[in-house]
């Protein structure tokens, strides 16, 4: 038994401007995108091939025309029975376009934000000053190649210290939007929401720096604006050449040369294309050494999960592109300080890897790649061919979280010796690097109609898939084996390294610990030995100020004190010796008062009356004199 699993997919379609881009005959739609601006993802701008942009806006399912933009002459006499046109023939129609990373406009309105970071005008220029392009060489291999360019070119503008990021007061942003000719120029416009049939700036066509080969100045069809910093663009033509190129500021200093047919419409440029790469394709699997060239138009697809990577599909198959040396550009122009720019910014060579081939180099059957999308769950490309099969190509590695560096930012920059180079990098992802592939064996999705291979072209198939296995696979795995011994070796050595510092460490301790010890001892030592000295020093103070001739200020007020000191005394015993005395008479009064009073039976009323006061006062005064005695004994310290 068996079961059938039936995905209903329903879909909403729109019909758009049916007058002109449906029915008409000499119109036809080279590419149409959703505006990146628009809040409600509801317009859409079409490249049309009357060299006119018409932007569109979708709303409660009915379409509404918001602007026309003329982007070059409208071609005008054509070819007989045919939709070309001269100005097509000789490539000044614009075939693609794409949109470059948002803009303020001009004169807008700034306010500063605590968050310190570079200045956003003329930044990337600024930060790339006296940086020199040196033009990288991929492997030639039967899936890439890139041509040579010994000419460099350096950025001028000095960098602008570092200074807070403006934040514009108002919404006003705009988008710029890169548009190609079939030539290989490129222009710039910008596409508003406000008005309809607004008059249009276009600049252009924008130098590229070297100037491109004759060769590769025909047939281009498809453009692609990365939104890295800087921006990268990258430029495809017929042949399957891939040209890459950095959009940057245009030297103040440049020399225009005056053309009279240019349009009055078409302004000259403040921006440049500086390239630093090409790239060639393999449009169809080759079983020989011999290259068969195919034509056929190439388009470029954003990853978005992944800056510095997309996607080049066409009729022979699908490339994955991954420009390589993006990383390196995004942390140059982040950097806070302005340094010597490394030599080999651009030494990193781009990688295209051949995911799914239709067509055989030396067969004319093709089946072409008529569709195609990315898919972000898991991630993987979904491609339709000309047969109605549908292909799904799961591509994990492709979005990859990067691996955080195992030293510090700071150590990496101030690195020199060969065993921090080794451990720069995390291991996997030297593994991985080191199990790329230069050369891959795609996924082959040939058309089934026509004859079949012969048995020749099966043999050179499998001796092209052998000598890949052979060549790149098994060859990998021996330098990731290599790889893997060697970093054994070396941890190992380090772990002895550091086994041995371990117990150097344990016994310097041990050393430490007696050596703390004894000197514990000695500063209970010298302790005791300062108290001592203390005392003594003490003492001999107190020798010298008795030896000393004559006294002191201080010493002579004491004196006197003393002196004031002793005189009262004196007195106070005067007075005590007067205070016993009268005491004593007083004793030998009261006795004889005692023996009279014993004689006499009782005494009168008027003797009574007599002695009653006297006592009185007397014992009032000896109470009076106790105090005074107790008072100055104890000013004296006598007991």
């Amino acid at each position: 038994m068996s079961f059938a699993l039936v995905a209903l997919l329903i879909s909403r379609s729109f019909s758009l401007h049916e007058r002109i881009l449906a029915f008409s005959n000499n119109i036809e739609v080279r590419q149409a995108k959703f505006h990146p601006g628009s809040v409600q993802d509801g317009h859409i701008l079409v490249l049309t091939s009357d060299n006119f942009l018409r932007l569109y806006k979708i709303e409660n399912g009915e379409d509404q025309a918001v602007g026309t933009y003329q982007v070059g002459v409208q071609p005008m006499g054509r070819f007989p029975k045919t939709k070309v046109s001269f100005l097509e023939a000789f490539g000044d129609v614009a075939v693609d376009f794409d949109f470059a990373p948002p803009e303020l406009q001009p004169g807008e309105q700034f306010v500063e934000k605590s968050l310190k970071t570079v200045d956003s005008e003329n930044t990337i220029s600024e930060k790339l000053e006296d940086l020199s392009i040196t033009y990288s060489n991929l492997s030639a291999n039967a899936l890439s190649s890139t041509k040579i360019y010994p000419k460099r070119v350096t950025f001028e503008d000095e960098a602008k210290p570092i200074r807070k990021q403006p934040v514009m007061v108002t919404n006003s942003v705009r988008w710029p939007v890169l548009i190609l000719y079939g030539n290989g120029d490129v222009y710039v416009t910008y596409v508003g929401f406000k008005s309809i049939n607004t008059p249009t700036t276009i600049k252009g066509p924008l130098p590229m720096m070297p100037n491109v080969d004759e060769d590769f100045q025909q047939d281009f069809c498809s453009i692609l604006c990365l939104h890295s910093t800087p921006p990268i663009v990258c430029l495809a033509n017929c042949g399957g050449i891939l040209l890459h190129t950095v959009l940057l500021p245009l030297e103040d200093d440049y020399e225009f040369t005056p053309d009279e047919n240019r349009p009055n419409f078409v302004e000259n440029p403040d921006q440049a294309l500086y390239m630093f790469e090409t790239v060639k394709l393999e449009l169809g699997l080759s079983t020989s050494a011999e290259d068969v060239g195919h034509n056929c138009p190439i388009l470029l697809h954003r990853n978005v999960g992944k800056v510095g990577h997309y996607f080049a599909s066409h009729e022979t198959g699908i490339h994955s592109i991954n420009i390589n040396c993006v990383d390196d550009l995004h942390k140059f122009v982040s950097q806070t300080t302005v340094d010597t720019p490394e030599p080999d910014l651009f030494n990193l060579t781009s990688t295209a890897e051949y995911l799914i081939c239709t067509k055989m180099a030396t067969s004319e059957e093709v089946n072409p790649v008529i569709g195609f999308a990315i898919y972000y769950n898991p991630p993987s490309i979904l491609a339709l061919l000309g047969n109605g099969q549908l292909v799904s190509l799961t591509l994990a590695a492709l979005f990859m979280i990067p691996t955080p560096d195992v030293l510090p930012a700071d150590n990496l920059e101030t690195r020199t010796s060969p065993l921090k180079q080794m451990l720069s990098e995390p291991f996997d992802v030297v593994i991985q690097k080191i199990l790329k592939q230069s050369t891959t064996q795609p996924i082959l999705k040939l058309p089934s109609t026509g004859p079949e291979p012969t048995q020749q072209e099966c043999y050179e198939l499998l001796q092209r898939a052998s000598h890949v296995f052979r060549e790149e696979y098994f060859k990998n795995h021996t330098k990731a084996r290599e790889e893997i011994e060697k970093r054994l070796k070396t941890l190992t050595k380090l772990k002895e390294i550091q086994k041995a510092d371990i117990e150097k460490i344990v016994q310097e301790k041990q050393k430490l610990q007696d050596k703390a010890e004894s000197l514990a001892e000695k500063y209970e030592d010298i302790k005791d030995k300062q108290e001592e000295m203390s005392k003594r020093c003490e003492k001999l103070l107190i020798l010298i100020a008795k030896r000393k001739a004559e006294p002191s200020n201080a010493e002579k007020e004491f004196m006197k004190e003393l002196n004031e000191g002793e005189g009262k005394i004196e007195t106070y015993k005067k007075a005590i010796l007067k205070i016993k005395n009268v005491i004593k008479y007083q004793e030998l009064q009261m006795k004889n008062w005692h023996q009279q009073t014993a004689k006499e039976s009782s005494l009168g009323n008027a003797q009574i009356d007599a002695i009653k006061p006297n006592l009185e006062d007397m014992t009032r005064k000896i109470t009076t004199m106790i105090s005074e005695v107790n008072e100055y004994k104890a000013q004296l310290n006598l007991k």
